[in-house]
């Protein structure tokens, strides 16, 4: 992990991701999980089935309201796989990191 990729804030949010990545045959996947944490730089998603290590994704976050008289946000994302991190126990999630093209800003 980068010192670059440490510096950057994490928010510990827990929101509904769908995922879609192609892979080297073409053929389009697409998957759902819940985010760990999401920074400006990424995002960290736990999921029972991950796409591969190195795999661009399109990435839709659905943020939760931050009030209750605000709706939740939907955020829409590219990236990259840099991590995978496999669940080890019965009923563990895979988890990966996911490195923004762009930066997370406003």
């Amino acid at each position: 992990m980068s010192e670059e990729t440490r510096k950057a804030v994490r928010f510990p949010v827990k929101a509904r991701v769908v995922y879609k990545w192609v892979d080297q045959a073409g053929t389009q996947h697409v998957g759902e999980g819940r985010t760990l944490n999401i920074s400006e730089r990424g995002v960290l998603v736990s999921s029972h089935e991950g796409p591969p290590e190195g795999a661009n994704l399109e990435l839709t976050l659905f943020l939760p309201p931050v009030s209750t008289n605000l709706p939740g946000v939907t955020v829409l994302m590219d990236g990259r796989v840099v991590r995978i991190e496999k669940g080890e126990r019965l009923n563990y999630a895979d988890r990966f990191a996911v490195e923004s093209h762009t930066r997370l800003e406003e």
